[in-house]
């Protein structure tokens, strides 16, 4: 599997959160839901709006393995001004620490995304001599300005 390293400093995530159940593959379910009715109700819209180059993201938080549960956010790099989105309910923040990536970068459909992840864990990560850093996931989504649409993504494991 091809994988680039990646340093960054930490910065502010801002989005709609949902929790999941990670039960019997469940989130693969749940979160493809979520983000169609992010889609649907125009907050996609408005936070690819006010993206950063990071893109609009989905951020992995708190997993919980012992209640098989993930907080999950379809987020993007706040922006440095306040009340960007007054008409957006229920906003989240959330701090990302100062990190190491493991970048996978994919171009081609979005549904390929279940997929790539159970590579890194079930291939990837035992081949390497990476360990996961236990802070948030990050699924980076570039969208194609001209046609509104998801034209790439990358997986952001952070590791140590």
């Amino acid at each position: 599997m091809k994988y680039t390293i990646k340093e960054r400093p930490g910065f502010a995530v801002i989005g709609r959160k949902i929790s999941v159940s990670t039960r019997n593959g469940n989130q693969f379910q749940e979160i493809p839901e979520f983000w169609q009715q992010v889609m649907d109700d125009g907050s996609f819209e408005q936070l690819a709006e006010e993206m950063s180059e990071l893109g609009v993201m989905g951020v992995t938080l708190d997993y919980n393995e012992e209640a098989e549960l993930i907080d999950y956010l379809i987020a993007i790099e706040k922006p440095a001004k306040d009340n960007v989105f007054p008409d957006l309910p229920e906003l989240v923040e959330a701090e990302i620490p100062d990190s190491s990536w493991a970048v996978f970068s994919e171009e081609g459909p979005v549904s390929r995304i279940a997929s790539l992840y159970q590579q890194i864990y079930s291939e990837w990560f035992p081949a390497v001599d990476f360990e996961h850093a236990g802070t948030p996931e990050l699924e980076i989504y570039h969208v194609d300005h001209s046609t509104g649409e998801i034209s790439s993504f990358e997986i952001w494991i952070p590791v140590r």
